[in-house]
């Protein structure tokens, strides 16, 4: 059994133990033969919708609720907010996600400014809407309100307030559900904030799009303190970058795609 040269084992949830309602199959027999080997498991999710108690229920939904009586090995990304933020020096935070995130942020001693949500608004309404200058953090995790307005509200906290930082509670860009299907995730949200960044971001901010290929396993759960992409996928492999950066490897696919496609023009021309 792989697990008998390990003392301690790791379990994401979501597509793992489960995919939407369904248990997946063994997921059950595995934990309990791993408690049988007297393993210390643990479980973690970047899944933001849910609290601590709440999380906990969905272990005992799928018959799974034995292995979760210590809450201590359980963690997901509300947790992980909450102990983030508290060390920190964060005043305001305009957080789009679940409520279990504001309520986890709240905790930590920061003011959620929740502003009036004006749906149907015009790009130039949005223009001359108000922000709250004091916002130093914008967080952004799943939610399925998420609009337009979210969209407008956030980038603009982080272009026109000074030192505003960008916390993401993960960046798939899918996640699992039913029946076998794929759905979007908080990755397309993160996306329409700060995929393509203006030059007026470029002192604290990548300056490249994020690469078309899939985020190479060097990639990072949280974004943060105005990094954005390139904390992710690493320096770009573009002439701009840092001399001698080394890129990782979906921005070194890209770039040998593209050498391909120039060598087969150069010689289509000659």
């Amino acid at each position: 059994m792989l697990a008998d040269a390990y003392d301690c084992v790791v379990f994401d949830c979501d597509g793992v133990l489960w995919a939407g309602g369904e248990t997946i199959t063994a997921a059950r027999a595995t934990l309990d033969a791993l408690k049988k080997q007297k393993k210390q498991v643990y479980f973690v999710s970047n899944n933001s919708s849910r609290c601590p108690d709440a999380f906990r229920q969905v272990f005992e939904t799928h018959g799974l609720g034995a292995h979760v009586e210590d809450e201590t090995k359980m963690w997901n990304t509300v947790t992980a907010a909450r102990r983030w933020f508290a060390g920190r020096a964060t005043k305001k935070a305009y957080v789009v996600g679940c409520a279990a995130l504001k309520d986890a942020v709240r905790s930590s001693g920061v003011t959620v400014v929740e502003p009036w949500k004006r749906l149907g608004a015009t790009p130039d309404e949005l223009a001359d809407e108000e922000i709250d200058g004091d916002i130093d953090a914008v967080v952004l995790a799943f939610d399925k309100d998420y609009g337009y307005f979210e969209i407008c509200y956030a980038t603009r906290c982080l272009l026109e307030n000074k030192h505003c930082e960008l916390v993401v509670t993960n960046r798939d860009f899918q996640f699992p559900a039913q029946k076998n299907r794929k759905l979007p995730g908080n990755g397309a949200f993160v996306a329409a904030v700060c995929s393509r960044p203006s030059a007026s971001w470029t002192s604290s901010w990548a300056s490249r799009r994020p690469s078309r290929s899939r985020p190479s396993s060097r990639t990072r759960a949280f974004l943060r303190e105005g990094r954005s992409w390139s904390a992710i996928c690493g320096p770009a492999w573009s002439s701009r970058t840092t001399p001698g950066a080394t890129p990782c490897s979906c921005c070194r696919a890209s770039r040998r795609r593209r050498t391909r496609t120039d060598g087969a023009g150069a010689r289509g021309r000659t």
